[in-house]
């Protein structure tokens, strides 16, 4: 096979477009109750290419993700056709077939089994039987310890997932993948939002891997919210509108601001809300604040302002809104607020918190932030559903109508209450979180990776929110790895090392590169 060599990394890597593509879809179309969502599209992924996938929610992305999986059956067209490595598939698509043809998927969810060793998740479905249906875990074990050498993974094979960062358990559905692929030359690898849930600097090691089974021959196609993983990783980039391609083109020939337009279909100068100065009157003064990753940290949040907080995984600031809401026991530090009071950290519950007027918007929004099962009213009330309590009973109709208001207000599609949230996109799931909050009419809100798997339109969206609350007083601490957005929305920009701030940024100094570099510069004093 042809090859050249990607010499960031010294892989040798099988040359996009050598050999017959590792997918073609045409034409492919699908209709829900009467609306269009794929509408005729067309799609290609070389072999041996990391191909990008975007849009906004609703876009298309998932369904078409789906109709791959055989999920959705596309809808009855002569001309819908799905190629994979040039033998064209019945449709509709079978998904134990597909598996055989060498189409695996990793998913946002990975599929892992947490109390399962790496082996045991690895090798569920293609684990090597014996007469007597018995498993030679000495051999399985062998062969995933192979495999985990061949990625450049350090992980015990017998170790469970359960003990696993995010990032090796990524790695490990992605390895598992492969292994699922058999021929690994004739394969597709779909992985939809793998990084979602990963901190951004353990994404280099997920894309390592990637970029290792790309090498290989085998097409990848990405899909995810997040631009900078798409023009540093893949080498064409496909763009989803209303259900068709807008666009195909060399990743090379894009940067953010190009692709964001093609996703939004407008220009992008109002994707961030207009700055305003913040008040002189402070909210909250935090004194040294203390926990298992902060040392002792000080500083205050005024009136209309927005302190953003970063630094790398581990260096504290990403604890730091859990323990100012009593979410993480804190070992030191006392709030004091503009009346006077004054409370002790130690002792901190977030019913306390929120009586001081605090809210809290975590960045794990399946496990921490939302009830999934639950109905979009009963997330978006849950924090204020003593308004509706008359004589022992909730209201529901007083409550349902309150909720729909929200809904238009925020823009949150598709309108429907009692729908599960777990039915709605990544956005719209944040858009109906963000309004639970605000309708609390909090003092301050501590926002953990606020737009954390949300497309480019619903980020704006929310931004925008958070920016006109400010307008009206609202303090705000936002923690996120997210360097590029960070001078765009915040005052001020406190960067965490080693758990204590170690740069204060406001201005001409709060730009990309110098976060980027503050928190990047090795510390010299001892922990």
């Amino acid at each position: 096979m042809t090859t050249d060599r990607l010499r960031a990394d010294g892989v040798e890597t099988a040359r996009p477009g050598a050999g017959p593509p590792a997918l073609v879809a045409t034409k492919v179309t699908k209709t829900f109750s009467g609306t269009t969502v794929l509408k005729g599209v067309d799609l290609e992924v070389r072999s041996g290419e990391v191909h990008g996938l975007v849009g906004e929610n609703g876009s298309g992305k998932s369904t078409f993700i789906k109709v791959l999986a055989g999920y959705h059956a596309p809808d009855d067209i002569p001309e819908t056709e799905i190629v994979v490595h040039g033998e064209s598939l019945p449709l509709p698509l079978d998904p134990d077939r597909q598996r055989r043809r060498g189409v695996v998927f990793v998913h946002q969810d990975l599929g892992l089994v947490e109390s399962a060793t790496v082996t045991e998740n690895i090798r569920l479905r293609t684990r090597r039987v014996r007469p007597g249906w018995r498993v030679s875990w000495r051999e399985e074990n062998r062969h995933v310890a192979s495999l985990l050498a061949r990625f450049g993974l350090d992980v015990a094979p017998g170790r469970p997932v359960a003990e696993l960062s995010q990032v090796q358990r990524a790695q490990v559905a992605i390895v598992r993948a492969f292994d699922q692929l058999g021929d690994a030359t004739r394969g597709l690898l779909v992985l939809d939002e793998p990084t979602a849930s990963l901190p951004r600097d353990g994404v280099d090691q997920l894309f390592a891997t990637v970029r290792q089974v790309a090498a290989t021959g085998v097409g990848v196609l990405l899909v995810t919210h997040r631009l900078e993983e798409i023009l540093d990783h893949t080498q064409r980039v496909t763009v989803f509108r209303n259900g068709s391609v807008v666009e195909c083109a060399p990743t090379a020939s894009l940067d953010e601001a190009a692709l964001t337009e093609l996703i939004l279909g407008q220009p992008l100068d109002e994707f961030y809300p207009a700055p305003h100065e913040p008040r002189e009157e402070v909210i909250a003064e935090f004194v040294e604040v203390q926990g298992s990753d902060v040392r002792p940290t000080s500083f205050t949040v005024h009136r209309g302002e927005v302190v953003g907080v970063t630094g790398l995984i581990g260096m504290g600031w990403d604890e730091l809104p859990y323990l100012l809401f009593g979410a993480r026991r804190a070992t030191g530090g006392v709030i004091r607020t503009a009346s006077g009071g004054q409370t002790r950290l130690r002792s901190l519950t977030p019913r306390q918190a929120m009586g001081l007027g605090f809210a809290l918007l975590p960045a794990d929004r399946l496990v921490e932030a939302s009830v999934q099962s639950a109905s979009v009213r009963e997330n978006l009330s849950i924090a204020t559903v003593g308004r509706y309590f008359r004589r022992g009973r909730v209201r529901r109709r007083l409550e349902a109508a309150r909720v729909g208001l929200l809904l238009d207000e925020y823009d949150v599609r598709p309108r429907g209450t009692e729908r599960p949230l777990s039915t709605l996109s990544g956005g719209n799931q944040q858009k109906v979180l963000i309004a639970k909050w605000f309708e609390t009419e909090p003092e301050l809100l501590l926002l953990h990776e606020p737009t954390q798997g949300v497309d480019v339109g619903a980020q704006s969206q929310i931004y925008q929110r958070i920016r006109d609350a400010v307008r009206a007083g609202l303090g705000v601490v936002l923690a996120s790895a997210e360097y590029e957005h960070l001078p765009h929305i915040c005052d001020r920009v406190l960067v965490f090392r080693e758990g204590q701030v170690v740069s204060e940024l406001s201005g001409q100094d709060m730009n990309r590169s110098r976060i980027a570099g503050d928190c990047l510069r090795p510390s010299t004093e001892p922990r």
